[in-house]
């Protein structure tokens, strides 16, 4: 069956008895409560597009297309209901459903997200390249939808608020620790973290992930590791890292700004030159939380190389400011 074709019979629709009716074996989505909207609408202007019903015996019948509407129908008491009706199996009246929905933009990303993931995994009803172009959409529009199911339930609700975009939210995804994508996702919001900054910044941490080893603590993205207490490490080691997280903010800002003003040559050569200059700094930070882990006796020979170092003077003292401050606030 052609699942488009089912709209050229709207001027076809019949009364149907309500009674004789129930809700989507497999529904697209769940009916919500919140119809009063809906309600308002029809009954003030009627039922302006008939809803699909496909039979499943002599006198009974299950809706294909239009949950909310029947719902809404029946709270306000009507007996029969303006219906389509159509012979479909329950794969096609699913599709019927979904093409649907999306056409009409009638679901968020989560809802139309669990409707992939009903047609793929709990029915088997075909795979995501099969789906795709029963929908006319993508195979990696679909596998990126699925994808953010598997986001803490906060960063869905998140999406689902339009805190964060469904094309931000899936970056998370590489990131393996639930706790830490909620934390950078938390991040993300607060700073407006742009995509394209936040999809740099994982794809650097995972090209850079510590390698793990037995017992110890699981490692994490240089960039992520903010959201550690810092009684898990020494307090110099947690200033370095805060640091280092402020630069690669700091980077993914100037990235941004870049972007913006980049028909200028002089100023494009003068953010680039801050960029060498703050990754510079970076590299020193990363060396110095290091040094800040090592034994005593072998911490100071590494600072004694790192200190002759004419460029490293600087920033040591700028370190040492920090670790004061760190050690007086008792991060």
């Amino acid at each position: 069956m052609n699942v488009s074709g089912y709209l050229d019979f709207v001027a076809m629709a019949e009364p149907v008895p309500i009674r004789a009716i129930r809700t989507a074996k497999v529904p697209i989505r769940e009916v919500s409560d919140r119809l009063e909207e809906l309600i308002c609408s029809i009954r003030t202007n009627g039922l302006i597009q008939p809803i699909v019903l496909r039979p499943i015996s002599d006198s009974k019948f299950e809706v294909v297309a239009g949950n909310r509407r029947f719902e809404a129908c029946k709270r306000l008491h009507w007996t029969h209901i303006p219906s389509i009706i159509r012979e479909t199996t329950e794969k096609e009246a699913f599709e019927i459903a979904l093409v649907e929905n999306i056409q009409r933009q009638s679901m968020n990303v989560l809802e139309e997200a669990r409707a992939f993931k009903k047609y793929i995994d709990f029915e088997g009803w075909g795979g995501m390249n099969e789906l795709a172009a029963k929908i006319g959409k993508s195979e990696s529009y679909v596998c990126h939808r699925v994808k953010l199911l598997s986001l803490p339930t906060q960063v869905q609700e998140q999406i689902v608020s339009g805190e964060m975009k469904p094309s931000t939210a899936k970056q998370l995804v590489w990131l393996d620790d639930p706790k830490v994508q909620i934390d950078v996702a938390e991040q993300v919001i607060k700073q407006k973290l742009s995509t394209h900054s936040l999809r740099e910044l994982v794809k650097s941490s995972r090209k850079n992930r510590p390698t793990m080893v037995a017992g110890a603590e699981k490692a994490l993205p240089d960039f992520l590791s903010f959201v550690l207490p810092p009684t898990t490490r020494s307090k110099h080691a947690y200033a370095m890292q805060q640091t280092i997280l402020a630069m690669r903010l700091t980077l993914a800002r100037l990235d941004i700004i870049r972007d913006k003003c980049g028909d200028d040559p002089e100023l494009s050569t003068f953010l680039q030159t801050l960029r060498y200059q703050i990754h510079r700094m970076i590299d020193e930070c990363v060396r110095k939380k290091r040094l800040s882990q090592l034994q005593p006796k072998h911490r100071a020979f590494h600072k004694q190389t790192l200190e002759q170092q004419p460029y490293m003077r600087k920033i040591l003292s700028i370190q040492s400011g920090i670790a004061s401050v760190v050690s007086r606030d008792e991060i």
